[in-house]
């Protein structure tokens, strides 16, 4: 918003900012001409755009490299202990999502990836995001374009991380182990929980939101 030209003092600050502060300062005296306080510019939209876009090209930079030595240093069916227990190194080319789900739909998998990622980041680019959902997007762009890189250049995504620990849970649910994944995997997982945590909130903030929890049975009166 372009700042006012008006000669008249305190007209210098957005409107937005003057109406911030009447509502949590006290009125002004009488005799005072000053409509609100000069406040600390806000911090530029560019300069935020450029650390976004920079922190998502490292993170794809660091997939890659990741990937890269898996596959040169990695064997299928060999498990490294990194975090003993917790997490793993191992090794697999997995042509469709989890658990080999749609395996037979590589690029289109990875094309879908594609688009997801450039939407999103256009989206984040054009600054019509609102600041809370910048940085969870953008751990859903980073994610979904570093696998759909490996889609369409390799026919297959690199998954070199296992989890014991989530082997145990996902065996006792479904009785098959928790599957290989990458760091695009827990970037879009992260941007997913993220996004979700920031739903949950807004909603105990909506007016006439109780966040008690509620008794299943009315007591009579």
């Amino acid at each position: 918003m372009a700042l006012s030209t008006s000669s008249a003092p305190g007209f210098w600050l957005p409107w937005s900012v003057c109406s911030l502060e009447s509502l949590l300062l006290p009125d002004p005296p009488a005799d005072s001409h000053t409509v609100c306080r000069p406040s600390s510019p806000p911090r530029s939209p560019v300069r935020s755009r450029l650390w976004l876009l920079t922190a998502i090209t490292a993170l794809l930079v660091l997939e890659g490299l990741l990937k890269a030595w898996a596959t040169q240093h990695l064997t299928p069916g060999v498990d490294r202990p990194l975090l003993p227990g917790l997490l793993h190194l191992g090794f697999t080319l997995n042509p469709g999502m989890a658990w080999g789900l749609l395996g037979g739909f590589t690029a289109p998998l990875a094309l879908l990836r594609l688009t997801a990622g450039v939407v999103i980041l256009a989206a984040l680019l054009s600054g019509r995001v609102p600041a809370a959902r910048t940085w969870p997007l953008g751990l859903l762009a980073a994610g979904a374009l570093g696998n759909a890189v490996d889609g369409l250049a390799r026919g297959a995504v690199v998954d070199y991380l296992t989890s014991p620990l989530l082997d145990l849970a996902a065996r006792a649910l479904t009785g098959r182990p928790f599957p290989i994944f990458n760091l695009s995997d827990i970037l879009v997982c992260t941007g997913v929980a993220w996004l979700l945590f920031q739903s949950w909130q807004e909603q105990r903030r909506l007016p006439g939101t109780d966040p008690s929890p509620r008794p299943f049975l009315k007591e009579n009166p």
